[in-house]
């Protein structure tokens, strides 16, 4: 899934071909497009989804990737896009 403005107007096919998206996945990608709206509309409307999301909150956790060797190694290795020329 593609969302927002971005996704809305990336193709697929153009993501995976420069390594934004994993080869492969193109064809099953599809564009949400405000999907942080449609989720507040959701909050709005609906109470079930209320209750939903505050219990998803409580258990939410904050990961600090930056102090953490492992994700910071991969991080830098992975930044540049892959060549498609």
């Amino acid at each position: 899934m593609l969302a927002g403005g971005f996704g809305s107007f990336l193709s697929p096919w153009s993501a995976q071909g420069i390594g934004l998206i994993p080869h492969g996945i193109a064809e099953r990608t599809r564009a949400l497009g405000n999907a942080a709206g449609a989720g507040a509309v959701m909050l709005l409307l609906d109470k079930d989804a209320i209750e939903k999301s505050l219990e998803i909150a409580v258990r939410a956790q904050t990961i600090e990737l930056s102090t953490d060797a492992f994700f910071t190694k991969h991080y830098i290795a992975n930044m540049a896009f892959e060549s498609f020329v």
